[in-house]
C-alpha cells in the first residue's frame, strides 16, 4: 500500500530535519558535507528574502522524506528582488519507496509557489544572477545549475518538462607548488602593471551583499605603474563550507574582468595567476573556477594556468505556461 505524501511549508522546527536529509544524500563532489542546522541558518535561512512558503517539505506521516526550495533573482540593478523569474534552487529526497514520486511532487509544489508569486519563467537549478540560496554549499565555488552527477534533480526536472538552457564548466587546479607562468610577455606586463590586494571589499549592490555577505572575499585590482583607475579586477573567496567534502582549503575565482581597452595583452592571465599565487601563499591548496561552456577565451586562459575540468552543470528552463 502506497503511503500518502503530504506537502507543507517550512516550520521553525525543521532545520534539523533538513540537515538530516542533506547528510543522507549520496556523495557528490559539489555537495558540502557535513551539513548542520547552523550552516543552513547562516547561508540560507538568514537571507533577507527567505520566504517560508518557498521551502516545502514532503511528509510521510510525521517523517520528512524530502524538500524543495524555490526562490527568485534580483532586479536588473541588483537593488531588490524580482519575482518575474523564479527557480527551483534545491531538491532532495531520502531513500523511500516513492522517492521519484515524492521528488516530482516537490517540483510541482515549487512551480506552484513560483507562479503564485508572479514568475513567468521557471528555472531548474541556480545560476547567477538567479542564485538566491546555497552559494558555497552546492556546486563548489558558485552555483552551476544542476550538477551532472545529481541524478535525482536532473531526472525529475527533465520528466517535469524542463529543457537544457545553459551549460557550466567546472574546473579545478591544485595550488601546491603553484607559480605564475613566466614568459617574455608576462615579464613585460609585470614591469608595466601592478596588482593591489584588498580583503572583504564592499558589495557592489544589495543583491551582491545578500549572496556574498557571509563569505571571506579577496579583491585584486590591476593598475598601470603610472597610477589612475584600475583596469582589471579579480574576486576570490575561501570556500570554507566545502572543506569537509574536499579535505583541503579551497578558493573560488568568481570574477575576472579586464577593461575592453586593455584586453588581448595577456593581462587576464597575469592578474589571475598573481591572485592565485597570493592566495596559495596564504594557505589555499585548491582553486576552482566556473564558466559558461561557450566562453572559449576564459577556457583557454584557465588552460594556460593548469586548470582541468572536473564536472559540468546544467541550468534548466521552463516557461510558467509549462512549455520549455
Amino acid at each position: 500500500m502506497c503511503a500518502l505524501i503530504e506537502y507543507r511549508p517550512f516550520r521553525n522546527s525543521d532545520p534539523p530535519f533538513i540537515a538530516d536529509i542533506w547528510r543522507g544524500q549520496a556523495p557528490l563532489r559539489g555537495l558540502a558535507q557535513p551539513m548542520s542546522p547552523q550552516l543552513l541558518e547562516e547561508c540560507v535561512f538568514a537571507k533577507p528574502y527567505f520566504d517560508r512558503d518557498g521551502l516545502i517539505l514532503a511528509m510521510d506521516g510525521e517523517q520528512p522524506v524530502g524538500f524543495v526550495h524555490a526562490g527568485f533573482g534580483p532586479s536588473s540593478d541588483g537593488r531588490q528582488l524580482s519575482r518575474t523569474v523564479g527557480t527551483t534552487c534545491m531538491l532532495m529526497a531520502v531513500s523511500h519507496s516513492q522517492r521519484s514520486a515524492v521528488a516530482a511532487g516537490l517540483v510541482a509544489e515549487s512551480e506552484r509557489y513560483l507562479r503564485s508569486r508572479g514568475a513567468d519563467v521557471l528555472y531548474g537549478g541556480s545560476l547567477a544572477p538567479c542564485n538566491p540560496f546555497y552559494t558555497g554549499l552546492y556546486g563548489g565555488a558558485e552555483l552551476p545549475g544542476v550538477l551532472s552527477d545529481d541524478e535525482l534533480m536532473q531526472t525529475i526536472l527533465r520528466a517535469s518538462g524542463y529543457v537544457e538552457h545553459a551549460t557550466t564548466v567546472i574546473l579545478q587546479r591544485d595550488l601546491v607548488g603553484f607559480r605564475p607562468p613566466v614568459d617574455r610577455r608576462l615579464m613585460k606586463l609585470k614591469r608595466a602593471w601592478t596588482i593591489e590586494a584588498a580583503f572583504d571589499p564592499p558589495a557592489a549592490n544589495w543583491w551582491e551583499a545578500c549572496v556574498w555577505g557571509q563569505m571571506d572575499r579577496s579583491q585584486f585590482q590591476l593598475f598601470g605603474r603610472e597610477g589612475g583607475r584600475p583596469c582589471g579586477e579579480a574576486i576570490c573567496y575561501e570556500i570554507k563550507s566545502m572543506a569537509g567534502t574536499w579535505g583541503v582549503t579551497a578558493v573560488g575565482l568568481v570574477k575576472l574582468e579586464i577593461d575592453e581597452s586593455c584586453r588581448r595583452q595577456g593581462l587576464g592571465t597575469y592578474l589571475a595567476a598573481e591572485a592565485l599565487h597570493q592566495l596559495h601563499v596564504h594557505g589555499a591548496a585548491l582553486a576552482e573556477v566556473q564558466m559558461d561552456a561557450a566562453n572559449e577565451p576564459l577556457l583557454a586562459l584557465c588552460g594556460k594556468l593548469g586548470f582541468e575540468e572536473v564536472e559540468r552543470g546544467t541550468l534548466f528552463r521552463k516557461d510558467a505556461s509549462g512549455v520549455g
